[in-house]
């Protein structure tokens, strides 16, 4: 992988304010999105780009992932389940507007983490299916449920405070997948937020097994810096690639990663404090 902790002095300087009860992370000042990636690639990103990556095999290698200390995580996640396929998606929301407060404060902060834990709001959204050269709804049905079980539904709900960390759990009955329930866990970093949705029910794809429980991962990385928000996703999977389906994975994953980028967006921009 290409992250170092050499690479990211700013953000070892930050923690060690941290440490020592200087800074709290409601008044952490936004670094800009060149201390994440390359310039020649931020500037892209700010241009609109939104680059992906398939990696597949013995050794998974992830290419767009940010110069940052929760990057390593998300390889040892993969590494975990011993993932023979992983798609990378890379996203750029650049702030609205604000007449009157810095764009990445505390209340943009909570936004984002309301938005994060909304699930249910992600029912009904859409992307577009190349293969039908047309938009279908990705999630039919998606609530927070009580437990692993997925039985009980759970309203959405809008927190006063971010927690160091939370769990929740989900039900989602997805265009690809089916019905099936996750394990949501969201982590407040030093500058965003850590996501990884994990599968609790066996997967499949039509009639072809895809993952064992907890052999599915979907994990984001969403960072909040001086000009926007990054919104990194890898999707990846334990999967056994039999001819013909490494391709409608990877598609899938793709979608996945697009529409979740795009409700989060959608509900950002409506959402977003003190735009003009």
């Amino acid at each position: 992988m290409r992250y170092h902790l050499r690479d990211c002095p700013p953000l070892g300087q930050l923690g060690l304010l941290l440490a020592c009860g200087c800074l709290s992370l409601a008044s952490l000042p936004a670094l800009p999105l060149a201390s994440y990636y390359p310039a020649p690639l931020a500037g892209q990103l700010i241009s609109g780009a939104q680059p992906t990556s398939l990696t597949s095999g013995r050794s998974i290698s992830l290419t767009l992932g940010a110069s940052h200390p929760a990057q390593t995580a998300i390889g040892q996640a993969l590494a975990a389940i011993d993932a023979s396929l992983a798609v990378e998606s890379l996203f750029f929301w650049p702030y609205p507007p604000t007449p009157t407060a810095p764009a990445a404060d505390s209340a943009g902060r909570l936004l984002v983490y309301n938005i994060l834990r909304s699930v249910g709001s992600m029912q009904g959204i859409e992307y577009y299916s190349v293969t039908r050269q047309t938009r279908r709804v990705l999630y039919e049905r998606s609530s927070l449920v009580t437990g692993a079980d997925g039985h009980q539904t759970v309203a959405d709900s809008w927190q006063a405070a971010i927690p160091g960390a939370e769990t929740l759990y989900t039900r989602q009955d997805d265009a690809s997948f089916g019905d099936n329930v996750y394990r949501l866990s969201l982590e407040h970093l030093v500058d965003g937020f850590a996501y990884t949705m994990t599968n609790l029910t066996a997967m499949a794809y039509g009639f072809i097994p895809v993952a064992k429980p907890g052999q599915l991962l979907t994990c984001a990385l969403i960072i909040l810096t001086d000009e926007g928000i990054i919104f990194y996703v890898v999707s990846g999977s334990n999967t056994v690639l039999l001819p013909g389906l490494r391709n409608p994975l990877q598609a899938s994953f793709s979608n996945r990663a697009r529409a979740i980028y795009e409700w989060f967006s959608r509900e950002a921009s409506r959402l977003w404090p003190n735009r003009s």
